[in-house]
């Protein structure tokens, strides 16, 4: 971790694993004394991690529901197989066909059971996320003036 220079010392800063961020930081502080640019530069990291886990939980959010939107489109493939049957009902016999119709209505069924299963997980990530987001935006009120709440 590199050091900041006094203010009497015209010494360059020696650091092998300088962080270009960390040095941008430390040189708009330079002015201020070494005691408060330690707390100030510690709350900017702390808003800054907090920052970062609201970031992480929204795209965590985005991605519940796009599992969400796959959710609703697979349970859309058996209504349409079913449209299709009724549709091509007049080519076939119903007692001709009952292997087939079976296996088709089974195949229909278990597509249902995973999407709404992906529905239903989708779901309680959501709101897993949002009381999770809540709980940030109550502890630190700071941060929670940025955080939009859902209008119901």
């Amino acid at each position: 971790m590199g050091r900041i220079p006094d203010d009497d010392d015209d010494g360059p800063e020696t650091s092998s694993t300088s962080n270009p961020m960390k040095d941008v930081l430390e040189e708009a502080l330079r002015p201020l004394t070494v005691g408060s640019h330690k707390d100030l530069a510690k709350a900017i990291l702390q808003k800054s991690l907090l920052i970062n886990e609201v970031q992480m939980l929204l795209s965590e959010k985005r991605t519940s529901l796009s599992s969400m939107r796959t959710g609703i489109a697979i349970n859309a493939i058996p209504l349409s197989l079913l449209v299709l049957m009724v549709t091509m009902s007049k080519y076939y016999e119903v007692s001709e066909m009952v292997w087939e119709i079976g296996t088709l209505s089974s195949f229909c069924i278990l597509l249902l059971c995973i999407g709404t299963y992906m529905i239903l997980r989708s779901l309680k990530k959501l709101h897993d996320y949002d009381r999770i987001i809540l709980e940030i935006k109550k502890k630190h009120k700071s941060i929670g003036r940025f955080i939009e709440e859902d209008r119901e």
